[in-house]
């Protein structure tokens, strides 16, 4: 199993080289209103990459989950699929000055294959993410998604296309859940968006905006604690909390 573990560090960073050679190298740890700005948003360095891919493999260990429209065929390893997310060069980064950070990645040519992972201020990985198929409110063709009657034909169409979207969170136990959650969340509205919050100022951009806050995508959680393999065993109650007060505009792509 560690050799595997090993393999799979490897394969990723084989598809990362050029960010494995790239320069130097986030919402506080409850849902609150007051939130810092951000300090850097540059990708990470070759060094936090290596140790990105490292914490992921050693919080998720063994555990193996059966995920949303994956392949029928059984569980995968959740420290396989996390990294999985994370090919794409180079990973983004968002960290704020509290300390807390997160990464987001997507899987090299599926980009809608997508994780993200959540540091405490301490460099502790508290949460992270299997995230797939998420709506994109400004289609390239056809109307921005701005209502709910709107948003329910959009998830229709890639409930016929066979890609629901899911986001699958990963965490020590609830505590950890109920504190970052909120970050997870925002990230997921500037997902949402393409990471183009900018243009919510003009145009349908204010109806828009004002909608991804209100939009939901089916969540589940799950401990990587769990006693069994399969961490499907051991769910966790996804907080009807509130998104972080980041601004949109500070997740880019």
């Amino acid at each position: 199993m560690k050799s595997m573990k090993h393999f799979g560090l490897l394969a990723v960073c084989i598809a990362l080289l050029p960010a494995c050679s790239g320069q130097d190298d986030a919402v506080a740890a409850t849902p609150a209103a007051a939130t810092p700005p951000p300090i850097d948003a540059r990708p990470p360095s070759r060094e936090k990459f290596m140790d990105l891919m490292a914490d992921l493999e050693a919080f998720a260990g063994d555990a193996k989950v059966e995920l949303p429209g994956e392949d029928p065929a059984g569980p995968v390893a959740v420290a396989e699929r996390l990294t999985r997310g994370f090919q794409q060069d180079p990973p983004r980064r968002l960290a704020l000055e509290d300390g807390s950070t997160i990464y987001w990645g997507w899987q090299e040519g599926q980009a809608f294959i997508r994780s993200i992972a959540i540091y405490d201020a301490d460099g502790e990985l508290r949460l992270a993410g299997a995230v797939e198929s998420l709506p994109n409110l400004r289609p390239r063709s056809g109307d921005p998604i701005a209502s709910e009657a709107a948003y329910q034909q959009l998830l229709d169409k890639q409930e016929g296309w066979g890609s629901p979207p899911s986001v699958t969170l990963f965490a020590k136990d609830q505590q950890a859940l109920d504190n970052w959650y909120p970050l997870a969340r925002r990230w997921t509205q500037a997902a949402m968006l393409g990471f183009k919050a900018a243009d919510c100022a003009g145009g349908q951009g204010p109806a828009v905006c004002g909608f991804v806050t209100q939009a939901s995508v089916p969540t589940a959680a799950y401990s990587v604690d769990c006693p069994g393999e399969l961490v499907n065993a051991c769910p966790l109650t996804v907080p009807g909390v509130e998104a972080a007060a980041v601004p949109l505009q500070d997740f880019r792509q």
